[in-house]
């Protein structure tokens, strides 16, 4: 009997032609029927991890897993069993496996392969997987399983989770043009409640009413202001994530609260916090609705364009609109949807080894990221694109579930400068009456649609300009402590000379127990911020004390970091990716031995640097990204929206350890007619989309819900600023 002539291949032949025939947008079924052929083949290709790595490098992305896990799992065998599980969770989305016992393990998969895309994962899921279609199915065959008790409302399972922020990371622009209207009325029909009950489904990782965290009771700033939930028809409010367990606990705490998530992609256990449902169902909603709803003139004989406006000036309470206005809200602004990645993209040759491949990953990841769960940096453009635009979600996924664990390393989920500019959007309200019958009854009403409870839509611009709080001074401006009583400011002239910019004085507040003052934006009532020169003076009444904050430029670094930072800002004494996850327990043994991971590192360039570290301090928190302790955010309506739309003035903070953002929205004139203050809060999601909720300020969040609403806004292109 002759000898067939595949046996005549050498393996690495074999393993040649496999990797080849591998490169389609699917799983490597072709090796697998390779494999059939001879046993020469099976034992050259099966038990190849080299092929299977290099099949992994040609299929999915690996510059996101190293920049977050590290470098030990670009070994063989680590992407070769990646390689393995992900392609049998592709199969199972693709065959839309709604009910097996799989569905959670692959909705994290393909979640976190979303927020790893540079491009190669994107063919993966849309192409093959067809995620969209296998979310259209688990939201309406799944998405009300256990609701009937909770008065049939769905519950925020870790499932319904990851399905709606899939339902929005998988779609574009493109697909929300040609989507058919009745896909569409099904889409904003499964959405509608998670978007109408904001006292069901919170925006937030952490209630905003914490402005100090993690909730430590041994730490006397925080202890005055620990968690407390108080029930209602409709659970406990505010609303902790994960919720208690126990429904007779009215302070929820660390015990009570359920584990995350335990996953382990490439072989490293992780415990993931669900990101919180409302944001994707808010954008999701907004994305669709604004391509059903356009919004119109009261009356059809205003002005055609602003050029046709004289120049008396707007009274206190009159708005001067024209249709050029309502044209520019209704075709210009939109919620912006994921980019596709697309484009060329370099593909891993069969001979690349090991080194050369992982060192050409690590230049890469070290170019735009940084360590591991470490700030993300890079310019503006790195920062835009792939997977770098969900650098801050993946943080917040992995990092800010627990408001009672305090990092060992902590990292700013928020990029200094991120809200410096022109904003436009969108809020909208529900007619108050038609809402409180939502809220007064605990069972989801049978009439929920698009047109009840009713709402309105109302057009958001505005510009803002960023604070830092950087050395000196090192104590940042005061947050509101509970216990404070209230005071206006008299907003007298009590400030700095010449160069006297915009001024805002928060008057009014609530009083104690207020929830680290959110109400007021984590501000004292009778705060003045003061604008000049490139400053931004904070005169607190309370505390009876000034603090100075450098004015955000982007053509410059902050005073700080330009005098040359300090030992804790500094890119060498940044920790590596591998500090952050080693027990220092572990690390000293094996430093004992001299094998231990801090006797060298690799410089930015992969050489060996040689640099002994000390090993001081390392078990001290450490924060960096150029020593900035505090942000704070002013702004106001731009005088040309601001004459159609009304003058409005910002103020607010951000919440470094998820990067919450708390910004009040009040009239410039107390007196200004028919606009009312407004608190929104919410998170920058793939460095574009700023969303979240609004309620009145002059509501007390820690005791009942009352209305609220969801509101949306992107940065205006540059190209287009009027």
């Amino acid at each position: 009997m002759s000898t067939p002539y595949l046996e005549y291949l050498t393996p690495e032949l074999m393993q040649h032609i496999a990797f080849f025939a591998a490169d389609t947008p699917s799983p490597p079924s072709a090796v697998l029927a390779f494999a059939l052929t001879c046993k020469t083949a099976a034992s050259a290709l099966l038990s190849s991890s080299y092929l299977f790595d290099r099949i992994f490098r040609l299929k999915f992305d690996l510059a996101a897993p190293l920049r977050r896990f590290g470098p030990q799992i670009a070994q063989s065998s680590v992407l070769a069993a990646e390689l393995r599980r992900r392609c049998s969770a592709l199969r199972r989305i693709r065959d839309c496996e709604v009910y097996g016992p799989w569905v959670r393990h692959d909705l994290w998969t393909v979640y976190l392969m979303a927020l790893e895309n540079d491009g190669r994962n994107e063919v993966q899921l849309v192409g093959y997987a067809r995620v969209a279609r296998f979310v259209g199915v688990f939201l309406s065959q799944r998405m009300y399983e256990g609701a009937e008790g909770d008065g049939g409302w769905p519950l925020e399972t870790e499932e319904n989770a990851l399905a709606v922020w899939l339902l929005w990371l998988g779609m574009d622009a493109h697909d929300l043009d040609v989507e058919h209207p009745n896909e569409r009325a099904a889409a904003l029909a499964a959405l509608q409640p998670f978007f109408v009950a904001a006292f069901k489904y919170a925006p937030t990782m952490i209630p905003e009413t914490h402005f100090i965290l993690p909730l430590d009771a041994s730490r006397p700033e925080v202890n005055i202001n620990p968690a407390r939930s108080f029930p209602t028809i409709h659970g406990y409010y505010p609303i902790y994530r994960p919720v208690p367990s126990s429904p007779s606990s009215p302070s929820p705490s660390s015990s009570s609260s359920p584990y995350p998530h335990i996953f382990a992609p490439f072989n490293i256990l992780l415990a993931l916090t669900p990101p919180p449902l409302t944001p994707a169902a808010i954008l999701a909603w907004f994305a669709r609705d604004e391509r059903r709803i356009w919004l119109h003139p009261g009356r059809a004989n205003l002005p055609a364009r602003r050029a046709d406006l004289d120049d008396a000036p707007v009274g206190v309470g009159f708005h001067r609109r024209t249709m050029e206005d309502y044209e520019e809200f209704n075709t210009r602004v939109r919620t912006r949807c994921v980019p596709r990645v697309g484009g060329e993209r370099e593909v891993a040759t069969f001979f690349d080894d090991d080194s050369a491949s992982l060192s050409l990953s690590q230049s890469h990841s070290e170019a735009i990221g940084g360590p591991a769960f470490g700030p993300v940096r890079g310019g503006r453009e790195e920062r835009e694109r792939g997977s770098m635009q969900h650098e801050h979600d993946w943080l917040r996924t992995a990092r800010c579930g627990n408001p009672w664990i305090d990092a060992r390393i902590k990292v700013r989920v928020f990029n200094p400068g991120m809200l410096d500019g022109n904003w436009e959007g969108r809020f909208l309200t529900f007619f108050p009456l038609e809402y409180e019958q939502i809220l007064g009854f605990k069972s989801k009403p049978l009439n929920l649609s698009a047109s009840f409870p009713a709402y309105s839509t109302i057009p958001l611009f505005m510009t803002l300009r960023e604070h830092h709080c950087v050395p000196p001074p090192v104590a940042p401006c005061p947050f509101a402590k509970n216990g404070f009583r209230t005071r206006d400011g008299d907003g007298g002239e009590n400030g700095n000379g010449n160069g006297r910019g915009p001024t805002t004085v928060i008057h009014g507040g609530l009083g104690p127990g207020s929830g680290d003052g959110v109400s007021n934006a984590w501000f004292n009532p009778g705060v003045e911020l003061v604008e000049s020169e490139g400053k931004l003076h904070i005169t607190d009444h309370m505390q009876l004390e000034t603090t100075t904050y450098h004015t955000y430029d982007p053509a410059r670094p902050n005073p700080h970091a330009e005098a040359g930072g300090c030992e804790a800002c500094r890119p060498e004494r940044r920790p590596r990716d591998w500090e952050m996850r080693v027990d220092p327990a572990v690390e000293r043994i094996f430093e004992s031995e001299g094998v231990g991971m801090r006797r060298r590192h690799r410089g930015g360039d992969g050489s060996e640097s040689g640099e002994e570290d000390d090993g001081e301090g390392e078990e001290e928190d450490v924060m960096w990204n150029d020593c900035i302790s505090d942000i704070v955010v002013t702004g106001e309506t731009d005088p040309v929206h601001a004459r159609a739309w009304g003058f409005m003035k910002v103020y607010g903070r951000v919440r470094d350890t998820d990067g919450l953002i708390v910004l009040a929205r009040v009239p410039q004139e107390p007196t200004t007619i028919g606009v009312g203050c407004f608190l929104l809060r919410g998170y920058i999601h793939a460095n574009q989309n700023f969303c979240g909720r609004w309620r009145y300020m002059d509501h007390n969040p820690l005791f009942t819900p009352t209305l609220e609403g969801s509101f949306t806004m992107c940065k205006r292109p540059p190209v287009n600023d009027s």
